[in-house]
């Protein structure tokens, strides 16, 4: 625009320099719109001018306008970039809470299986102690009365080894 503005002011000048510097020739009936002309070069100018004051005022409004776009976008961006953000942590704390929930239930399972297992070895070790201790009755039992058994037939012998010691001794 401003080159525009530029080019139409130096061919309006040019265009004065040609008009002012070219040899009277012989006289011409004037035509009417040359009477015109400098009214017309004196608006023209005028609207030059005006073009170029009114060009920073044009240049600093498209800056604010730029300005604004660009503050728009870019709290746009972060207005998405944000929730970009917690729609991710939403969905990380989703799959924790998932994971949790899912370790929470397999915890669950394998504490229950270690109580069945306990409980299996605990009432295992119960009848096995048991068994022991009815095997082990059993065996005292048998063991004491084979003791005692001996124990009579050592008497006897020795009640009989007596007598005869006893009647040897008597006899003598």
């Amino acid at each position: 625009m401003i080159l525009v503005l530029l080019v139409l002011q130096t061919l309006s000048v040019l265009a004065l320099l040609l008009l002012l510097l070219r040899k009277p020739a012989a006289p011409i009936p004037q035509d009417p719109r040359l009477a015109q002309l400098p009214d017309q070069l004196t608006r023209l100018e005028d609207r030059i001018r005006e073009a170029l004051a009114q060009m920073p005022r044009d240049i600093a409004n498209e800056g604010r306008l730029t300005r604004e776009d660009n503050a728009a976008a870019a709290k746009d961006l972060r207005t998405e970039v944000i929730g970009n953000i917690t729609a991710l942590g939403h969905a990380l704390k989703s799959d924790l809470n998932s994971f949790r929930e899912d370790n929470q239930t397999a915890a669950t399972a394998l504490r229950g299986e270690v109580v069945a297992n306990l409980t299996r070895l605990s009432q295992t070790l119960a009848a096995e102690l048991a068994k022991f201790g009815e095997t082990s009755t059993s065996s005292a039992e048998k063991l004491r009365a084979d003791v005692e058994q001996r124990m009579r037939s050592i008497s006897q012998g020795f009640a009989d080894f007596k007598h005869e010691v006893g009647q040897s001794n008597t006899a003598l």
